[in-house]
């Protein structure tokens, strides 16, 4: 929460007055209990699925297509070894 505040007050020049505090709190509070119910869900783990693969298809599509492992690993801000473990197991 600290780091929120600070993006607050020297970011946007926002004066940082306990009201403030307290309902940058309650909502970093509230956003962890929504991620918490969603994962119970399980769609948090369905969602971290889905973008994985998606993000294989990309690397796999891009592959087939003749850009290097070195030329997807930077376009896509991956480790040369994420990308080269994709490749392997898909």
């Amino acid at each position: 929460m600290d780091e929120k505040l600070d993006i607050i007050g020297n970011e946007f020049q926002i004066p940082l007055e306990s009201d403030i505090r307290k309902d940058v709190g309650e909502m970093c509070n509230l956003s962890q209990g929504i991620e918490d119910r969603a994962f119970e869900r399980g769609t948090a783990n369905g969602i971290s699925i889905g973008k994985k693969e998606g993000l294989a298809e990309v690397v796999l599509k891009l592959i087939k297509k003749g850009v290097s492992i070195e030329q997807v690993s930077d376009m896509l801000d991956m480790d040369i070894k994420d990308v080269q473990d994709i490749i392997e197991n898909k």
